[in-house]
């Protein structure tokens, strides 16, 4: 603790030095109320990436685009289609949730949502939570929530956009973007396809995704939206590789599992109604959603025998979700939420099901805004009813006191939970249907200044997670794993956010998060947690519409749970140039890890080190 009152001691004393110089423009967020609210009216643990910034950045995947922000410590594990996830102020990949419009997409088996099978064409924004917010959603919301919101068509006239890039391993991304929006009726449609022979032998990828949206408003009805979602890929999979101190130029890129194959295919559609009702809003969403996926691995070696047992298996997810929200004149929303999920898995090689369960979960929440002069109170309360664990109370409140139009201090504490996932519960032989939920508090205090186009800020931030879910070998047989509710942990920290024009046309970003992550039971310092993680952008627009950018990422050594004990420490220089000819196109070249640095986010999974890519970009108006 004398270390974190030293960091924040010394963050307290950079924000008032530079307080009088930094802020950032306001805007709407809807996830913290289920509302549209001023960015002004919300607390410190709330970031949005616009747009305009995810066009800027022209990254691949939804985990490029989000790293730099500050509480997230994001993982790999290979190229362009490896699985990427990430965690919130130490709070694991299951403990984090992650939205498309308000629909849950963290994997039923696992719990953990892939960030790389996420397309970035049809995103409008991303609104981030840092901290509890069970009582808004539900389970797996610990560590935090990323809400993904779709692209909605604005434009009275057609439009069409084009987006084409190639880099290094023959990487190729090809995207287009049609709509339009006339009177009371709305159509999009967007794909895209991405190609890579990957870094590593067997880690090429190929997918393809489609989007469709559209809306239309009645007089008497409200207003309709229809939106559906096709992704497909198959990826290459090579498997564990080498730690760092083994690479020889050679080693790190060769396939552990060479003939191993992952196909997946996706599909989900969603159907919204906003109605009036005198001064109150009633919104009404149904949605359905269907994940297959297969693993291949005709050589695959039982590691108990050594002997070669080839694996031929299904993973299908199914959920049914219905939802009504109502947001009244006086500021309540209350809603009622239910779902059905489904799951199975299927060994192809013997044409039996190893799991096919389901569960049902209802909950009630409701939320209040409580404007007290310069106070705003945010009280929250969910209740959830789950066919496979019982009942769960979150509740959850967050102060908001504007000391002045620029100065704000604000606090949050609530309850957030993460249900078992399937895997958990009915594994083959070694699953526990006996498991409860990670039940867990999180608290913060923040402060920020923001005016005009810059910003400071730092928030400190505590969580407290009781009964977690961890595997470990059964007494009985050394041999198979079973997860028990054994462990408690602790995260703590701060994080601190710096915005501003260094003068005209230079800008400069800055942020840096503390973290200490202990497991609370063993008192030893929580796997791939780094306890210190700096993002620094600089941005020069120079007059002739050129752009120059210089990303910088560290991130301190991080404990692992196997040999070596510790991933050392790595600083990525990533530098990009924009070229706008105009608003309707753009040409962009981006050099990733510019300085070949060798790292890996976690152990045995080699990532690349220096890459290049090109692109252009242009849309079209009838």
């Amino acid at each position: 603790m004398k270390i974190i009152n030293k960091v924040v001691s010394f963050l307290f004393v950079i924000f008032l030095a530079v307080s009088g110089l930094f802020a950032e423009n306001g805007g709407v967020f809807l996830s913290l109320t289920r509302k549209a609210q001023s960015m002004k009216d919300l607390p410190t643990n709330t970031s949005v990436i616009t747009e305009t910034q995810i066009k800027n950045m022209n990254e691949g995947t939804l985990g490029d685009v989000i790293r730099h922000e500050v509480g997230l410590n994001p993982s790999l594990t290979g190229t362009f289609g490896a699985e990427s996830n990430l965690m919130i102020r130490g709070a694991a990949s299951p403990q984090v949730l992650v939205l498309i419009d308000g629909r849950k997409v963290n994997a039923l088996s696992s719990g953990i949502a892939d960030l790389s099978t996420v397309p970035l064409d049809n995103i409008e924004r991303i609104e981030i939570i840092r901290g509890a917010a069970s009582a808004i959603y539900g389970a797996n919301a610990i560590g935090g929530v990323i809400n993904i919101i779709t692209k909605k068509p604005k434009d009275p006239e057609p439009v069409v956009a084009i987006g084409l890039s190639y880099g290094s391993f023959s990487t190729q991304s090809q995207s287009i973007n049609i709509g339009t929006k006339k009177e009371n009726t709305s159509f999009m449609i967007t794909g895209s396809r991405n190609l890579s022979d990957g870094w590593r032998d067997n880690s090429g990828y190929d997918s393809k995704d489609m989007f469709l949206d559209l809306g239309y408003n009645t007089v008497n009805f409200g207003n309709f939206d229809f939106s559906g979602t096709y992704f497909t890929s198959s990826l290459g999979t090579p498997g564990l590789g080498v730690s760092l101190d083994k690479y020889d130029g050679n080693i790190e890129l060769l396939a552990t599992t060479p003939e191993a194959k992952q196909t997946e295919e996706k599909k989900n559609v969603s159907l919204k109604n906003e109605k009036k009702l005198g001064e109150n809003l009633i919104k009404t969403t149904l949605y359905f959603s269907n994940e297959r996926i297969n693993f291949k691995d005709p050589l695959n070696l039982d590691w108990t025998t050594g002997a070669v047992s080839p694996i031929d298996t299904d993973y299908k997810s199914t959920i049914y979700n219905g939802e009504v929200q109502v947001n009244t004149l006086y500021n309540i929303t209350a809603g009622f939420e239910w779902s059905l999920e489904r799951y199975q898995q299927s060994n192809l090689m013997t044409n039996l099901d190893e799991i096919s369960n389901s569960r049902v979960n209802s909950a009630v929440y409701a939320q209040d805004k409580i404007n007290a002069g310069s106070l705003t109170i945010l009280p929250g309360l969910r209740f959830d009813s789950n066919s496979s664990f019982g009942s769960i109370l979150s509740p959850k409140v967050t102060l908001v006191y504007a000391i002045n139009e620029a100065l704000k201090v604000s606090a949050n504490s609530g309850r957030a939970w993460r249900s078992p996932t399937f895997n958990d519960l009915y594994y083959p032989i070694s699953g526990n249907i006996n498991l409860k939920p990670e039940d867990g508090i999180s608290s913060d205090i923040g402060i920020e200044y923001n005016k005009t186009t810059t910003m400071a800020g730092v928030t400190v931030f505590l969580t407290e997670t009781k009964d977690l879910i961890e595997w470990a070998p059964s007494a009985s047989n050394p041999n198979i794993w079973m997860p028990s509710n054994v462990s408690t942990s602790r995260q703590s920290g701060a994080e601190f956010v710096l915005k501003y024009k260094i003068f005209t046309g230079f800008f400069h970003k800055l942020n840096y998060t503390y973290l200490w992550a202990l497991d609370t039971t063993q008192n030893t310092v929580l796997f791939y947690r780094p306890c210190n993680t700096v993002n620094s952008a600089f941005t020069y627009l120079f007059p002739s519409n050129l752009k120059f950018e210089l990303d910088t990422k560290y991130v301190s050594s991080q404990e692992t749970n196997s040999v070596p004990t510790q991933l050392p420490a790595y600083t990525l220089y990533d530098f990009g140039l924009t070229k706008e000819f105009g608003p309707d196109a753009q040409l962009w070249a981006k050099v990733k890890n510019a300085t070949d640095e060798k790292y890996q986010t976690r152990l045995g999974y080699p990532v690349p080190g220096r890459t290049v890519f090109v692109g252009i970009k242009i849309k079209f108006v009838d």
